[in-house]
């Protein structure tokens, strides 16, 4: 288990810095929509982690 997010960490650390630059070239996207994709990410994930760490607090 540990090993599996290790590599899926791992991944995301090298996907999540390089798809914003991907995306820009790839469909001409502009830089605020670039730059839109980590902060809605990252935003999203503090959202959820908030319920998800009282759920489990419960068990």
């Amino acid at each position: 288990m540990l090993a599996a997010a290790f590599l899926f960490n791992l991944g995301q650390g090298v996907l999540r810095p390089s798809l914003p630059l991907y995306l820009q070239r790839s469909f001409a996207a502009s830089y605020s929509m670039v730059t839109l994709i980590p902060v809605v990410f990252g935003a999203g994930k503090w959202i959820v982690s908030l319920p998800t760490g009282y759920l489990l607090d419960l068990c």
